[in-house]
């Protein structure tokens, strides 16, 4: 009580002040003043206003992944303690990934024809690493509006860029189908190919110079969403990229 009197008391002091300070103003300083003090009024309002946008937005998005991961996973989510990275501007797409790729990959072959770069069933899929990772519980990413690295980077650099995984791109992509029943991403030219850089399988003593990186299209004859593999030392920039952080 005391502190809430006292800072009070300091309130009260400094608009004293302020009203001793615009006695001996002219009419146009006392009326920039005003200026200045209702802009601060307001500053807080449109900030709450922003704040409750965005958390509504979220709540939404969340809504929805929840309605998703039942009806096509029989998955009950309970996102109450899900970590949601900070939003940055340009992120305004949020992605929560609950099972495992192997999951993923099943669910998706139910809707649509789906190619992968080996004979083998799952053996490959199961290999595959990623830069984040359901193992350990739920985990949310914001992904970038846009599918290119920006004209600053020129060029895909793990250091700097976090890019999307191949089970949030295949995510995507379901989720895009089953609510909409349009591709999430309609291009069929396999030179632009959508990189899923943040997956990749080592091909010898876990040198990532020897590794290797997923990347999804459609193909353009066959009608079935393609992922075959490309080396790093490949020129990435030949496929786009959907970020989802610059580090």
């Amino acid at each position: 009580m005391a502190a809430n009197t006292s800072r009070k008391g300091r309130l009260i002091s400094l608009c004293g002040s302020a009203i001793e300070l615009v006695n001996k103003r002219s009419e146009a300083q006392v009326e920039s003043l005003l200026e200045a003090l209702q802009k601060f009024k307001s500053a807080p309002q449109e900030l709450l206003l922003k704040q409750d946008s965005a958390t509504s937005d979220i709540d939404t998005q969340l809504a929805s992944w929840r309605r998703f991961y039942l009806t096509e996973f029989d998955l009950t989510c309970d996102f109450t303690s899900l970590a949601i990275p900070e939003r940055r501007e340009g992120f305004s797409r949020l992605v929560v990934v609950v099972p495992p790729l192997d999951h993923i990959f099943r669910r998706c072959r139910k809707h649509f024809p789906l190619w992968k770069h080996t004979r083998r069933e799952l053996g490959n899929i199961r290999s595959i690493l990623s830069e984040r990772d359901p193992k350990n519980g739920p985990y949310a990413v914001w992904v970038q509006d846009a599918d290119f690295i920006p004209e600053e980077y020129g060029y895909f650099d793990r250091t700097r860029i976090a890019s999307i995984n191949l089970s949030e791109r295949l995510l995507l992509e379901l989720k895009c189908l089953v609510e909409t029943g349009k591709r999430f991403d309609n291009r069929v030219n396999n030179l632009e190919r959508n990189q899923c850089a943040g997956s990749y399988r080592y091909l010898n003593l876990r040198d990532w110079s020897r590794a290797v990186l997923p990347t999804v299209f459609w193909g353009s004859l066959e009608g079935r969403l393609r992922v075959p593999w490309y080396s790093v030392l490949q020129d990435l920039i030949s496929g786009s990229l959907r970020v989802v952080e610059f580090k």
